[in-house]
């Protein structure tokens, strides 16, 4: 037990793409495709396992606070939530607990995106499995990347929709066809671009 919170694990170190690389974002997977089963749940089945990941999300950020403090590495230069991943752990909690749909536009396109690249480039030093560190870094960030995909396809994604600011959605598609006629230099027609432009008034 005295090696599993060790500042100078003595075990064997974290190897990208290894067995324990594959066999932790295997068990993401895993967890992913099991909380599909639930997307037409009972709002209570879906409300507790909201809770759930916000309770699991925070717990497990406070005792990587908690660990950094207890080898004499707290600092608050860095362990301010100013990291993406940190700050996104965060945001998420409070999202899963709030059902606030700018935190989750916030989650889904830079979450998502974060959490993966973490997931697939983990800079875990020394600290292979089982080390303390091993299992925080993937719990933080399978998660945040489990609850942006939880508040997508489940049944909190109607709740979402149905209190998302009005026309967001209609503004983001003007934006992104915009964008694509401009980068692909295709020429509108005067009429329709002036109808583009105008939906985003």
């Amino acid at each position: 037990m005295t090696n599993f919170f060790a500042a100078n694990f003595q075990g064997a170190a974290f190897e990208l793409f290894g067995t324990t690389h594959f066999a932790a974002l295997g068990v993401l997977v895993v967890l992913n495709l099991s909380l599909l089963r639930f997307k037409n749940a009972s709002d209570g089945a879906q409300s507790g396992i909201r809770w759930m990941l916000a309770f699991v999300l925070l717990v497990n950020e406070i005792a990587w606070h908690y660990w950094n403090y207890m080898v004499g590495r707290w600092t608050i230069q860095t362990m301010l939530p100013l990291h993406l991943c940190s700050l996104l752990v965060w945001t998420g909690a409070l999202m899963l607990i709030t059902k606030n749909y700018r935190i989750y536009e916030f989650m889904y396109f830079i979450g998502i995106a974060g959490a993966i690249q973490a997931l697939t480039t983990p800079g875990l030093g020394i600290y292979g499995f089982p080390h303390f560190v091993f299992f925080q870094y993937f719990i933080s960030h399978g998660l945040i990347l489990t609850s942006a995909i939880y508040m997508t396809v489940g049944r909190v994604s109607a709740y979402l929709e149905i209190h998302s600011p009005s026309g967001s959605l209609d503004e983001y598609l003007c934006i992104d066809r915009l964008f694509h006629q401009f980068c692909h230099r295709q020429q509108l027609p005067d009429d329709q671009l002036q109808a583009e432009y105008v939906q985003l008034a």
